[in-house]
This record gives structure tokens, C-alpha cells and sequence, in this order.
């Protein structure tokens, strides 16, 4: 399942020229076992996604709240440096409790790229044209916000779109074969209520239009909050299926005693989406392709 060397799709499109694309990576140090090894999931990420992407006109913007030690900055700081050259690396600090939020507007906020990339730092990518296909994507978007197709470590789906039914969102087809999605669902970008933030992209200029995300929702439904709002606006949220990417979902953050916010969230869209709300295409796919107990 882990091809990492698997050769890109023909088909990806390819962005206009070559914008700094500015990475930001929230993180709090955490480990997961991959491959039968402890691994500092940042250092796992950036490593691979510095050796694999094919895409190189990057700028790695880390934020942390002091968990990664000197040692391992200088590291990374060295890795990004080597693959990227010069002046393509920060590092933000803030001592607060983690928030992906607050940190992700962080990282935004100094950013020297026109184009922003969320990325979680327990995902790993796969296809080594992801970042070009996403920011083509998005240009043809004429700037809209772009999510990207996520596997767990096992190759099933964790994330290929979210819907929102009764003021609950979803992640479509979690735990699906891929090869079960819809007909072509693979071969071009479709239009969604939200994407997950854990790879998402979208402008610079999107990202100021927006406010960043909202800090009321400092760990859950911040992205889908974000992507409803582009929406609002007029922006297409759309699942690029040509990015592909493994993501080990929560291991980039401690959940112990964070509270879900869905009433926040439901309390904020309630009167704008309607508490009955049901998205009855992705739904209906839902229920036929669920996996069965």
C-alpha cells in the first residue's frame, strides 16, 4: 500500500508558472510508529514531503509551542535548507495551549507566499505531483480552496470530500476502498460543501478575504467553518482525487479533553444552513458504501 515511488498520473494538471506555495505546519511534537518505527510525525512529513514532491518552489513555515527540541529544529531547519535553499524555512513559537487555528493564522500571517497549503504533520505524501496538481487546480478555480484525497496507512479512505447532513459534518466514504468511490470519481476535481484542513490549499488572497480561520473553533470544524464561508463568497470548494496523501488521522495532536465544538459549529451555521439540512447526493453514497460490521 505504501507506494511512495509510484509514478505520477499522466493526467494531473499543471499549474501556470511557479508561485511560492508557503507550507504551514502546526505541531506539537508528537510520535507515531510507521513502518515498525517511532517517528517524530514533523520530521516525518517534511522529510517526505521535501524528498518526493516534485514541486519545488516551496517556503516550510513550522509553529510549535516549544515541544520540538534545538537539536531537531536545527535538523529540519537543514533538511528545508538542502532540498529548498536558502530563506525557505520558519519557525513560530507560542507558548498557549495548542490550537490548530490560532497557529495555522500564525504561520499565515508571515507567510511570503501568494498561495497557502495547509498540512498537518501526521500526513505523509504519495504522489509526487500533488502540490502541482492542487495549485492547478485552484488557479483554474480562479482561487477557490482546495482539499486532496487521503488515505489511512492501510489504503483505505479517510478523506475524499465532507458533507454536512444535519449540522454534523462528514467525511464521504471514510473507510471505503477507493476502488469502490463513484465512476471517475478519481479523475478530476468535484465540488464539495468542505475539505479537510490536513492538506488543503487555497490562496493568499482568499485567506485575507476570509480572516483566516476562526479561533472560536480552535481544534474542530475550523476548516469546514473556513471552506462555508469561501462558499458564501462564491469561492468553489473543491477534492483534487490527483493529490494523494496517507494521513494518520489525530496523531498530530493530544485529544484528551478537547471538546468536540459541534455546538459551536451548529450554533454559528444553524440559522444559515437549516438544522435539517441534508446533502442528499454524497449521503445516499454514504449509506450504499459504508462499510458493513
Amino acid at each position: 500500500v505504501r507506494a511512495l515511488s509510484t509514478p505520477a498520473r499522466s493526467n494531473s494538471p499543471k499549474p501556470q508558472g511557479e508561485p511560492l506555495v508557503s507550507i504551514l505546519i502546526p505541531t506539537g511534537g508528537f510520535k507515531k510508529t510507521i513502518n515498525g518505527r517511532n517517528e517524530v510525525m514533523v520530521r516525518h512529513c517534511l522529510n517526505t514531503l521535501l524528498k518526493i514532491s516534485s514541486y519545488r518552489n516551496l517556503e516550510i513555515i513550522v509553529v510549535d509551542g516549544g515541544e520540538l527540541s534545538d537539536s531537531l529544529i536545527e535538523e529540519l531547519k537543514t533538511l528545508t535548507t538542502a532540498e529548498l535553499g536558502p530563506d525557505r524555512w520558519q519557525l513560530l513559537r507560542d507558548p498557549r495551549p495548542y490550537s490548530y487555528s490560532l497557529r495555522i493564522n500564525q504561520a499565515a500571517a508571515i507567510a511570503k507566499g501568494d498561495w497557502l497549503l495547509q498540512l498537518n504533520d501526521d500526513t505523509e505524501i504519495i504522489n509526487p505531483n500533488s502540490l502541482e496538481s492542487m495549485l492547478a487546480v485552484a488557479q483554474q478555480a480562479n482561487g477557490g480552496i482546495v482539499g486532496a484525497l487521503l488515505l489511512y496507512p492501510n489504503g483505505l479512505v479517510q478523506h475524499a470530500g465532507v458533507a454536512i447532513d444535519r449540522l454534523a459534518p462528514h467525511h464521504i466514504w471514510a473507510g471505503c476502498n477507493p476502488k469502490r468511490l463513484p465512476v471517475g470519481f478519481t479523475q478530476s476535481a468535484r465540488q464539495f460543501s468542505a475539505v479537510t484542513a490536513a492538506v488543503s490549499l487555497c490562496s493568499k488572497q482568499l485567506w485575507q478575504e476570509l480572516g483566516g480561520l476562526s479561533e472560536e473553533l480552535p481544534i474542530n470544524y475550523g476548516d469546514v467553518d473556513f471552506c462555508l464561508r469561501g462558499g458564501e463568497l462564491g469561492h468553489k470548494i473543491l477534492l483534487d482525487p490527483q493529490s494523494k496523501w496517507f494521513h494518520f488521522e489525530s496523531a498530530s495532536r493530544n485529544t484528551d479533553g478537547i471538546p468536540p465544538e459541534l455546538e459551536t459549529f451548529r450554533r454559528q451555521w444553524g440559522p444559515r444552513l437549516g438544522k435539517n439540512n441534508i446533502d442528499p447526493y454524497t449521503s445516499r453514497w454514504r449509506e450504499v458504501l459504508t462499510p458493513r460490521r
